[in-house]
């Protein structure tokens, strides 16, 4: 029977360009026993190198207590106090750093696809670059207030050294454990937040300013260099990789779709060429990218990144308005600082929730607006648990966001292009809505004097809504597939 590669002339080509990578592969390719060392370095540069950037709680105390950007407040203000201007440049810090973060993501996606940096490259530059921002940090100070270009040198650094972990995943094997091996690597990315309370716990106990955290720190990326040498492959080599990857994968396609044991549905959205190895990731989803559902999705995206980054941004002013200032305020989000460090515990339930036995994609988007709905309702409410059960909402919806985001784009446009040109798109559109934050972080420390009621509430709402839109049409095109392939 003719098959259709046979019109297009598509297998053919592949093939030929298989055949002729097979000789590099079985010369340079590591061997097979090293897929499990890779995995393991891969997720202590994630954890320790990616995104510490956000546990800008833990930091913000060591930041006040260097004196970053009390010279702006008025004269004869003690260290100890924080004013409106200093609290406000310390919010822009977090807000820039996070915008850079997403924006980052495209770029990291460009330079390992498009570029001759590859993904060996492109990690050991952003290591490079976070070192660098530490060293800058630590030779802040009044008369050289560089702490704000730092910090984003620091998220950006961390966005090219952690995301090219993830080219790893596609070599887990069985492949069935790729699922896991993703989830690990976003249980990392959550968990890396928590590194800077390990640096305020030195602080507290140790008496280490800041200048000698970040010396100290500094050691870290430039020893994960050597392991990102070693841990992935050169250019050619993982370009005949992925090359022979998609064309075993071009070769099996129609008896996956034709067989009834699959557990990977179709894709609501096909990618045109979606396995031509000639054509760059972005160029293949070009056309899909302002069609109605990738809009959707991306509003959905930013509403609920937004959303959260609100929250890690000024949780301790927020405890601090609910509970007032003391020791039950300390204690709070010194347990929130915590609790981030651990949300990778949260892998065993995600994978029971994530699947599509249990909630799937869809179930997913809605336990994000019912944690949204508890965060919202619980932030506001002046006694500690309250303020307990809101930490918790966060972090769980945070986690669950960062795992099951790159599975709808999956479901939407394949597993090829959807958790890597889709998602790495969406945090980049995303990145311009999240500096909106700033402005609520204004509205409630200049307009509301400290009251961020209306903020949490206008997010939290605004953010169930668009997941509860998202997950309603994620809903309907499944429908529509399934009447379409009866």
């Amino acid at each position: 029977r003719e098959q259709p590669h046979e019109k297009s002339g598509l297998r053919p080509k592949m093939e030929d360009a298989a055949a002729e990578d097979q000789p590099l592969l079985a010369k340079q390719q590591p061997p097979r026993v090293l897929s499990v060392w890779q995995i393991c370095i891969s997720l202590v540069a994630v954890l320790l190198a990616s995104l510490p950037v956000m546990g800008f709680q833990a930091f913000l105390p060591i930041l006040k207590d260097a004196g970053a950007y009390h010279e702006v407040c008025a004269d004869g203000t003690p260290r100890s106090e924080t004013c409106e201007k200093q609290q406000l440049l310390l919010d822009l810090m977090f807000n820039l750093a996070g915008s850079a973060i997403n924006y980052m993501v495209v770029a990291v996606t460009f330079c390992m696809d498009a570029t001759r940096l590859g993904t060996r490259l492109t990690s050991m530059l952003g290591l490079a670059v976070e070192a660098l921002a530490f060293l800058v940090m630590a030779l802040s100070g009044p008369h050289f207030p560089m702490y704000l270009p730092a910090y984003v040198l620091v998220a950006i650094g961390g966005t090219f050294s952690a995301f090219p972990g993830y080219s790893v995943v596609p070599y887990a094997s069985p492949q069935r454990w790729q699922h896991l091996v993703l989830l690990l690597h976003m249980g990392a990315l959550d968990a890396s937040s928590g590194a800077p309370y390990i640096l305020l716990e030195l602080h507290r106990h140790f008496g280490l300013t800041l200048q000698q955290l970040m010396l100290g720190y500094m050691a870290v990326p430039l020893l994960l260099i050597p392991g990102m040498y070693r841990l992935f492959p050169a250019r050619d080599v993982q370009a005949a990789q992925m090359r022979l990857k998609h064309s075993e994968e071009e070769r099996s396609v129609q008896e996956e779709k034709s067989s009834a044991t699959t557990a990977t549905p179709p894709p609501l959205f096909p990618v045109p060429n979606e396995f031509d190895p000639t054509v760059s990731g972005f160029r293949k989803a070009w056309p899909l990218f302002f069609k109605k559902p990738y809009i959707i999705y991306v509003v959905f995206f930013s509403v609920q990144l937004t959303n959260k980054f609100f929250f890690l941004n000024n949780v301790n002013a927020i405890v601090e308005y609910n509970l007032g200032p003391g020791a039950a305020t300390n204690q709070a989000v010194d347990i929130f600082n915590m609790i981030l460090f651990g949300s990778a515990a949260c892998i065993p339930l995600l994978l029971l929730v994530v699947n599509d036995r249990v909630l799937g994609v869809v179930g997913s988007v809605v336990l994000m607006a019912v944690l949204d709905i508890v965060e919202g309702v619980f932030s506001v409410q002046k006694n500690v648990p309250s303020q307990y059960v809101a930490m918790a909402a966060v972090v769980l919806n945070r986690f669950l966001f960062f795992t099951a985001t790159p599975l709808i784009t999956a479901r939407m446009y394949g597993v090829h292009l959807g958790p890597t040109t889709f998602f790495s798109l969406s945090a980049a559109l995303a990145a311009t809505v999240n500096f909106s934050g700033y402005f609520f972080t204004y509205l409630g420390v200049s307009v509301f004097h400290g009251n961020f009621m209306f903020s949490l509430l206008f997010l939290t709402s605004s953010a169930a809504s668009m997941a509860l839109i998202l997950a309603f049409c994620l809903w309907r095109w499944g429908k529509e597939q399934q009447q379409q392939q009866q």
